[in-house]
């Protein structure tokens, strides 16, 4: 709530905090931070799983690759 808010076309109509009208309008407003919690985790976890899978990925280039110098 503390970061300035610019309306697009310079609006003139009242301001909204997207999140913060979003969830008061579901009346979860309450459960904020356990929410930002599990997005933070998903987030982790994904960038994680990614990581691995990217690391793994090298790995089957790099040992599936015939080495020039053997051949």
């Amino acid at each position: 709530m503390g970061l300035p808010l610019v309306l697009p076309f310079g609006g003139g109509g009242h301001i909204y905090h997207d999140w913060n009208y979003m969830l008061s309008e579901l009346r979860i407003l309450t459960w904020d931070h356990s929410i930002a919690f599990f997005f933070r985790t998903c987030g982790v976890v994904s960038m994680g799983i990614c990581l691995l899978a990217g690391a793994w990925m090298l790995w089957l280039m790099l040992v599936g690759k015939p080495n020039e110098l053997t051949a």
